[in-house]
């Protein structure tokens, strides 16, 4: 799991302090094919791109432990272009996968409170320029 932008550390299990500095790196998935899959690694990295190519699906891999807040960005490029199926475990607004443009980028933002199976992710900008 990727702590961003502190690692945190229990310190004589009193408090969690801020130990190390890291900057995101973003993990550039590259074009997912009809029938691909787009595998986010949350241990490796919390920022993620790819574009779509065709019918996909957008899943994770990676450790979300139960004391820890994992969050991150993700920018799709022609989301719209093709039906992308979600892990289940990832939990929208009102229920409903968010409306993807076309042609261009939307960018999404996911959180999760300690807990792989609820992943919750936001739509949070649409056609991008």
């Amino acid at each position: 799991m990727v702590a961003w932008p502190y690692n945190t550390t229990t310190v004589s299990g009193l408090a969690d302090v801020r130990t190390t500095d890291t900057a995101p790196t973003v993990s550039d998935l590259g074009t997912i094919s009809a029938s691909g899959t787009a595998t986010m690694n949350f241990d490796t990295h919390n920022a993620f791109k790819f574009t779509v190519g065709g019918n996909m699906t957008l899943t994770f891999s990676g450790t979300i432990p139960a004391t820890q807040i994992v969050q991150g960005i993700i920018e799709i490029t022609n989301g719209g272009s093709a039906t992308i199926t979600y892990n289940s475990n990832f939990k929208f607004v009102d229920g409903t996968a968010p409306s993807l443009t076309t042609s261009g980028i939307d960018i999404l933002s996911f959180i999760s409170f300690g807990d792989s199976t609820k992943v919750h992710l936001f739509h949070i900008g649409r056609a991008m320029a």
